[in-house]
């Protein structure tokens, strides 16, 4: 090869290789994004949809907001705060008397109003669609800051970048606020994007995107020192930013004036705040007591990871002291939240700390890509990452054997009385009956009667009949083998609520082995296909 021919190469291997470690790092983020979303699809339900995000408390059902008693939604015991703003969602005015008793402080969570407003402007002003829209504002939001965050991470420039960027967007907080569906991402976002408008001196725009922000979650507004110059203290240029940013606080105030109003003084979050540094000690204590105990390893390790985070967090901004920077002053007015929060915030494994102080987390990642030989920095900082991780388990399986939503409504059918439980293998869900068993259902309708259409196959150890009947009457009747048949429903006539489908056959079962405990077998039913339409036959409905 000729000396030419190698220059040429050369050249064109520098101009190639740096591309090329870009073009890995955006197929690595978009790796990253794609796994997130597979994280956040494990909640996805066909009938309670993404109502898992919400945190619906069981005990809360009877005084829960009437749109949301008349639709399905996954409960649990406990429950979070992301039910209180969907609940919110559903009249943003704050008028309705139901919300008093739907909601543990209406004057508390209602300060954070753009969150469930938003939702509500999305439904274009209908209730239960927009109920069903606040599980999605976040995941919406998380993939609009990792967007907004890929540039200012430098995630296109280094592996170090690619790192800040994922440890911010799967920290704990991050995906804690995706998981209960909360207002700290969103809030979040919106005061990234008032610091980008104020780096590229529009004060208007960074004006708009802060009262957003607030409105979100006031206690966004502790970073509001980093938007205004570092100094002068007193110019032209220092009075008219922080013009803009104390017109932001307006609107917050306005909406404060009118809760007051309309619903009445303030009664929570008193615990939220305790003398300063206490709190962080006091969090310390019962993470290293819970360590110790060693009751539940994985929790106590990644719990204890997470406060690690923090407590680094904070070492590496007053390490790093830099006040003449706008963005560790925004860090810098996250710590000094961080040492006066209370108990309230810091209690519970995984504690909301973590998602109050995102901020410090994205300030710290921000400086740590602009210096050289952070890389113990960045490791401890993003400490959170496996907390968050565990914190996006999937629920438990429900059990349904049919699941189903329509314009019409819903319907899930689960093994009951005579059933061993639904198996599954794949996509392929059996029960398996004794002589006489029940299939337990619950409809959820838009209309006062309905009907089912209901197909799936069945099969016996033998050869024998069985009658599959509801309240209305006898619904089919057949003799199966040890082949496949396939049993059709049509029309099966139900009313919203619980209902049962019996299947009875002719004889008894048939031991599955010579144990005595093993089952015994009557029927196999394999794959439903359920729908729910409008009732369209005279027939007398179920119960």
């Amino acid at each position: 090869m000729s000396l030419e021919r190698l220059r040429t190469a050369w050249a064109a291997a520098v101009i190639w290789w740096p591309r090329a470690g870009r073009l890995r790092r955006r197929v690595l983020g978009f790796a990253l994004t794609i796994a997130f979303l597979g994280l956040v699809a494990q909640f996805w339900h066909p009938v309670y949809r993404f109502s898992s995000l919400l945190g619906i408390d069981a005990a809360r059902e009877t005084t829960a907001m009437p749109v949301v008693r008349a639709q399905p939604v996954f409960s649990t015991d406990g429950g979070y705060d992301g039910q209180f703003y969907a609940q919110i969602a559903c009249d943003p005015t704050l008028r309705d008397p139901a919300l008093p008793g739907a909601t543990d402080s209406l004057a508390y969570r209602a300060r954070r109003i753009l969150f469930p407003a938003t939702a509500w402007a999305l439904a274009l002003g209908d209730p239960q669609r927009a109920f069903q829209i606040v599980p999605w504002l976040n995941i919406g939001c998380w993939l609009a800051l990792g967007a907004v965050l890929w540039p200012l991470l430098r995630a296109d420039r280094s592996w170090a970048g690619v790192g800040a960027w994922a440890g911010v967007l799967f920290s704990a907080g991050m995906l804690a606020s995706v998981r209960s569906a909360l207002t700290d991402l969103p809030a979040l976002l919106l005061f990234v994007l008032a610091l980008r408008a104020v780096e590229r001196r529009r004060e208007g725009a960074m004006a708009g995107w802060l009262a957003a922000s607030v409105l979100t979650r006031e206690t966004m507004l502790v970073g509001a020192w980093g938007l205004v110059p570092a100094w002068p203290w007193v110019s032209k240029n220092w009075i008219r930013c922080a013009g803009w940013v104390v017109g932001a606080t307006v609107p917050l105030f306005l909406w404060l004036v009118y809760i007051r109003w309309q619903v009445g003084p303030n009664s929570g979050g008193l615990r939220n705040f305790w003398w300063p540094g206490a709190g962080l000690l006091w969090e310390w204590r019962e993470e290293l007591g819970y360590l110790l105990a060693w009751r539940d390893p994985v929790l106590a390790i990644t719990s204890t990871l997470a406060t690690l985070a923090l407590t680094a967090q904070a070492g590496f901004l007053l390490w790093h002291w830099r006040p003449r920077n706008r963005w560790w002053r925004v860090g810098a007015g996250s710590l000094a939240l961080m040492a006066i929060l209370g108990p309230a915030v810091w209690e519970g494994v995984f504690g909301a700390s973590l998602r109050v102080l995102l901020p410090l987390l994205l300030v710290c990642n921000y400086l740590a890509v602009r210096r050289r030989g952070v890389a113990v920095w960045l490791l401890l900082i993003n400490l959170s990452v496996p907390p968050g991780l565990v914190g996006m388990l999937p629920l438990p399986d429900l059990g349904d054997w049919a699941a189903e939503r329509s314009e019409a409504g819903a319907v899930i059918i689960r093994a009951g009385d005579g059933c061993y439980g639904r198996e599954r293998d794949g996509r392929s869900r059996w029960i398996w009956m004794q002589q006489d068993a029940v299939l337990a259902g619950r409809c959820w309708l838009d209309q006062p009667e309905a009907e089912l259409a209901l197909t799936m196959k069945a099969r016996a150890l033998d050869h024998r009949e069985i009658v599959i009947s509801s309240d209305v009457g006898e619904l089919w009747r057949g003799r199966l083998n040890n082949k496949w048949t396939v049993i059709r429903l049509p029309s099966v006539p139900v009313r919203a609520g619980a209902f049962q489908l019996r299947v009875y056959s002719d004889s008894p079962g048939v031991r599955e082995a010579e144990d005595e405990q093993a089952r015994s077998l009557s029927v196999c039913l394999l794959n439903p296909e359920v729908e729910v339409r409008p009732r369209t036959t005279g027939a007398a409905a179920g119960p």
